[in-house]
């Protein structure tokens, strides 16, 4: 074959279309193993070691990305005020922000960067035509619907290429799932579970994306709505997300009882900047109630890892603040299970502010779970809303069970 030869348009046409369909090949072969357009979801045998931001401060959520690599963090949860629903993309100046935020956590090699979302939106969300059940609510019984909203949903993961993963609330939603209409879904578990296994055929099954489920510990693990909703999952891949505590992010409650006893790869939620508790005003700094809890936690069966709030809205992110020591307690907790609350104090205060101030700052630090429950709770009750001190109008959630 002479050089010509190379350039002989049948030979171009041949190597082009051998070139095309191995790149189609290889395509196909990168979306099976890591999602789509290079989303990277951890493995499953990969711990999960992430942060939560729930502000909408664009500068302060591109200071706590660009602070997590230093401490080891895997996974970053985009949140609330940034992005509390998925239909929110269709919001063109948010949806930017947030493929920014995605963008930026992946260049700093943070692999998996996970959205928040709600089911069911607001009612007048859906169209018409699917509720025509009972004062307005969606016929689960007709099949159109289940069809649409899993459109829809691809329809917002495209506004999204890059992102890794979604984590769903399925309760306490605008849209009540278990009061919409169905003579064949009969129990509210039944249409919990439909709900889910619809989104995820499209996160899991289309998109090959991590899908986390958030269940609240409001209730009690042998609550059967919980328990056989989580029973009557379609896919083995959807992990679970379930609060640190029974109720709320209170320091006095109890671990919650769901954690490690439902056979789902469970994510626990912790709480760094102090919802009740500061809400990262506050010098807060828990470093033996956090690591004796994921101590205990990570013990348990099924659990792979955690994902811990950086800030509570607003400017109260502890990034750069003494509740920062919250998010070293757990990286070290996860690192080494034999550290002590003496090593971390001794290396966050040493690093952050110098050999000379320790053994002063320690003192402090350490005085700051006694403080904090004494002016937030009462007898080990917190009496406040959200840190609010309106002692006078608040109902205390221990008054609910």
């Amino acid at each position: 074959m002479v050089m010509n030869d190379l350039f002989h348009p049948t030979l171009l046409q041949r190597r082009s279309l051998k070139i095309v369909l191995l790149g189609s090949l290889l395509a196909w072969l990168g979306f099976a193993s890591t999602g789509p357009l290079g989303a990277t979801p951890l493995p499953a045998d990969s711990p999960v070691r992430g942060w939560t931001i729930l502000s909408g401060n664009e500068k302060g959520a591109r200071a706590v990305i660009s602070a997590a690599p230093a401490y080891q963090v895997n996974q970053i949860e985009l949140s609330q005020d940034i992005i509390g629903n998925l239909n929110e993309t269709a919001d063109a100046a948010k949806c930017a922000l947030v493929n920014q935020l995605i963008d930026q956590a992946h260049n700093a090699g943070i692999p998996e960067v996970v959205v928040w979302d709600r089911a069911l939106y607001k009612i007048d969300y859906y169209p018409a035509e699917f509720r025509t059940g009972p004062n307005g609510t969606i016929d689960l019984d007709n099949p159109a619907f289940w069809e649409w909203l899993k459109a829809d949903y691809r329809k917002m993961l495209d506004r999204l290429p890059k992102v890794d993963g979604v984590a769903l609330t399925y309760t306490f939603t605008p849209t009540p799932i278990e009061d919409q209409y169905s003579k064949k879904l009969t129990s509210p578990q039944q249409k919990f579970a439909a709900v889910i296994n619809a989104i995820a055929d499209v996160i899991v099954g289309e998109r090959h994306l991590n899908f986390y489920v958030r269940i609240f510990p409001n209730d009690q693990p042998q609550d059967p709505v919980v328990r056989d909703t989580i029973r009557l999952l379609s896919r083995p891949e959807i992990r679970l997300m379930i609060k640190l505590t029974s109720l709320d992010y209170f320091l006095t409650s109890p671990d919650c009882a769901f954690i490690g006893a439902v056979p789902r790869p469970t994510v626990v939620e912790f709480d760094a900047a102090g919802e009740y508790n500061g809400q990262g005003l506050l010098a807060n700094s828990w470093v033996d109630d956090i690591l004796n809890r994921w101590r205990r936690l990570s013990r348990k069966p099924n659990v792979i890892g955690y994902a811990v709030r950086t800030d509570r809205l607003k400017e109260s992110r502890v990034i750069g603040r003494p509740g920062e020591i919250n998010l070293l307690t757990l990286q070290l907790g996860a690192a080494d299970p034999d550290v002590t609350s003496e090593q971390v104090y001794d290396k966050f205060i040493t690093d952050h502010y110098g050999a000379a101030a320790l053994p002063e700052v320690k003192a402090a630090f350490k005085n700051s779970y006694d403080i904090t429950t004494s002016i937030l709770y009462t007898l080990g009750i917190v009496l406040n809303d959200h840190s609010k001190l309106d002692y006078e109008i608040y109902t205390p959630p221990y008054g609910h069970l």
